[in-house]
């Protein structure tokens, strides 16, 4: 079944087309969710639900699981790093914040002190965040760094599938960028594409991936969620050294519970 999706994948690659495929995959998502998201709506009236196309781009049309999981996340992104943060007051930076799945619940897990940061690419992401959640500081950042962040702003970082769709020659840019801004005791928690998600590639990208550590599937629009890069665990560690050390890694084949099948990185910036 990985194979036959790559494959169809690739043609509507080839035939410039891809932009077709990501509207019938839209489609597809709001028809088999159609009826429960109707009923999730009808029961929470009061609730913003972001736009369809946003849930669809940045997580799943699914409106219960985009709350639900959003809480969950945030719930474990603190568990799994609090006890590498140091003592007292914190900011916290959501990198890639889409419409806020996670940024919304983050207050929900730490003290009063804490204060919560997001930033994204997409304008109107950010517009309707701060439209919709007053208690979150929201910027727009552009697709290369650098960010409007001062030296050393954030205690901890997080950026979930976020390297996941960033051409492989601008990763070694970001992480550059996230050592800059994070303190001297900061953190970094994020996830890439790692063993789990090969079988999505064909054959011949599976090989450059072996040949380069890294292999990226491209889109006309960036950081969109029909472009994917692909890294190795050795690749990618060697990239890492120049700035953190790595405290965790979760290979995705081992633990698909913790990020979807994603390798999950926890780092800490290099003195």
């Amino acid at each position: 079944m990985g194979k036959y999706r790559a494959f169809t994948k690739d043609m509507f690659y080839k035939a410039g087309l891809v932009s077709v495929l990501d509207w019938l995959l839209y489609q597809a998502s709001r028809l088999s969710n159609k009826k429960k998201n109707r009923k999730f709506r009808k029961a929470n009236p009061g609730l913003i639900i972001p736009p369809d196309y946003f849930l669809y781009e940045t997580y799943k049309l699914d409106y219960e699981s985009f709350f639900k999981d959003g809480e969950c996340t945030a719930r474990e992104i603190i568990e799994w790093t609090e006890k590498y943060l140091e003592p007292g007051p914190k900011k916290i930076l959501d990198w890639g914040c889409g419409v806020s799945r996670i940024a919304m619940h983050i207050n929900k897990f730490t003290d009063t002190y804490t204060s919560v940061h997001a930033c994204d690419i997409s304008e109107q992401m950010i517009s309707f965040n701060k439209k919709s959640y007053s208690n979150i500081s929201y910027s727009q950042v552009l697709y290369s760094p650098p960010t409007n962040y001062g030296n050393g702003s954030f205690d901890l970082i997080y950026g979930l599938s976020i390297f996941t769709h960033i051409e492989a020659d601008m990763q070694d840019k970001w992480f550059k960028e996230m050592y800059r801004i994070l303190n001297n005791h900061g953190v970094f928690l994020f996830t890439t594409h790692g063993m789990f998600f090969y079988p999505k590639l064909l054959d011949k990208e599976k090989q450059l991936l072996v040949l380069k550590g890294v292999f990226s599937k491209e889109y006309q629009k960036k950081g969109h969620r029909m472009m994917s890069t692909y890294n190795s665990h050795a690749a990618l560690s060697k990239l890492l050294e120049k700035y953190f050390e790595i405290l965790e890694f979760h290979d995705g084949t081992v633990d698909q519970t913790k990020t979807g099948g994603q390798d999950l990185w926890i780092v800490r910036k290099l003195l």
